[in-house]
């Protein structure tokens, strides 16, 4: 395990994460063992790649970025949001969508669901 240690350690330094080197130092055995097998199965140069590209400066396809209106769910008459709901399904349906940030939990009150 030491020489699994030492590389994972020596992979850490390279990729500029001696935070971690300096955690595991710290850790007993078998969380030693754990937190370098979790180690061994990042990618860090896929990861280093992303972020380099992160901060290049990329063409934008579509300068069509606009605010949006602001609509309040329960303020809205039912026959309005089931228009809205066949607008969405239909601009969905046509691959085209839209990106909402909203303020943290918006997406539980406003009944968001992933699946």
């Amino acid at each position: 395990m030491k020489n699994k240690e030492k590389e994972t350690i020596e992979l850490l330094k390279k990729y500029n994460q001696n935070h971690i080197v300096n955690h595991i130092e710290k850790l007993n055995g078998k969380d030693k063992i754990k937190i370098i097998k979790q180690i061994e199965n990042i990618n860090f140069e896929e990861l280093k790649n992303l972020y380099v590209k992160t901060k290049t400066n990329r063409e934008k396809r579509n300068s069509d970025i606009k605010p949006i209106k602001t609509i309040v769910e329960n303020t809205i008459d039912p026959k309005s949001k089931s228009e809205y709901m066949q607008m969405g399904e239909k601009e969905l349906k046509l691959c085209k969508f839209a990106v909402v940030t909203m303020a943290g939990g918006q997406g539980t009150r406003l009944r968001t669901y992933w699946t």
